[in-house]
């Protein structure tokens, strides 16, 4: 499948188009602490302390930005493609508050898009304009929309492309996920599932940057993972409002599993680096 530009003409009609770096700087503008970001769940726990007591990060860089306008391009032609091919297909989608919270611990989050389908492939067909003749009876999906480097796109859908095509689950989407972006939507889950308990989990929508290919799978919720994940916010809360800060290692990571993501310090990849590891810290 590729953009093409006459779709992005289309899509700049549509009134969709956003002052990105405006929005970015205003979004840093308004994090002031006090929460953990529910898309930052599988994170070091380190990093998720500093988050919610605000402490400064580093400036976003140019990179950073470009991920920002790539991503909310993306976003923005998913939301439009399902609006204008959707009924042909037999998909709808809504928004209906975007924003999640939860208080005790405080945490907050945002989800792309409610969509209303029946299985991942017909979403598949639908972005990729492909015939559909499957079954059209609608269920309740959380929609999540990720951009990806080809590199790390291939790396979490299979390895390669070969190992991506065995893998592949006809009706059912590749299941496959970074392991913090499925510890992020298992969390979203988690909350959603107290207002929509119909819910049936997670269409995630990823596509690789580099061939404008787009992956939909289909990720389930995992009660085990969730009480984990939950344990430890409540774990990283009470060390702060103790006056301490937790570790920085993720005991419990394993990278070839979906149990997130361990202190990033090591490779400069942490907004936070300074401030966890100062110089006379470092070996």
């Amino acid at each position: 499948m590729t953009l093409s530009e006459s779709s992005a003409k289309r899509l700049q009609a549509y009134g969709q188009w956003r002052t990105v770096y405006e929005e970015a700087s205003s979004r840093r503008d308004d994090l002031t602490g006090g929460f953990f970001p529910m898309s930052m769940v599988g994170a070091c726990s380190r990093r998720l302390a500093y988050y919610y007591l605000n402490y400064p990060t580093a400036e976003l860089s140019a990179r950073a930005l470009r991920t920002f306008e790539h991503g909310s391009w993306f976003e923005d032609w998913v939301k439009y493609t399902l609006t204008r091919y959707g009924s042909d297909y037999g998909i709808s989608w809504d928004d209906p508050e975007g924003i999640l919270r939860c208080d005790n611990p405080p945490c907050i989050g945002h989800r792309d898009l409610r969509i209303y389908a029946n299985n991942p492939h017909q979403v598949q067909c639908c972005l990729d304009r492909l015939p559909y003749d499957g079954d059209r009876t609608q269920y309740i999906f959380n929609g999540e929309i990720k951009t990806a480097a080809d590199y790390r796109f291939w790396d979490i859908v299979g390895g390669t492309k070969d190992k991506y095509r065995n893998n592949f689950i006809p009706n059912r989407g590749s299941i496959l996920a970074a392991p913090d972006w499925y510890d992020q939507d298992v969390f979203y889950l988690g909350h959603i599932l107290q207002k929509e308990p119909d819910n049936k989990g997670t269409i995630l929508m990823m596509e690789s940057k580099n061939e404008n290919r787009v992956d939909v799978s289909h990720i389930t919720f995992n009660p085990k993972r969730f009480n984990e994940l939950l344990e430890k916010v409540n774990y990283i809360w009470l060390t702060v409002q103790n006056g301490e800060l937790p570790g920085r290692i993720e005991l419990n990571y394993n990278k070839y599993g979906k149990l997130g993501f361990p202190c990033t310090w090591t490779d400069g990849g942490c907004s936070y680096l300074e401030e966890c590891n100062p110089p006379e810290e470092k070996e």
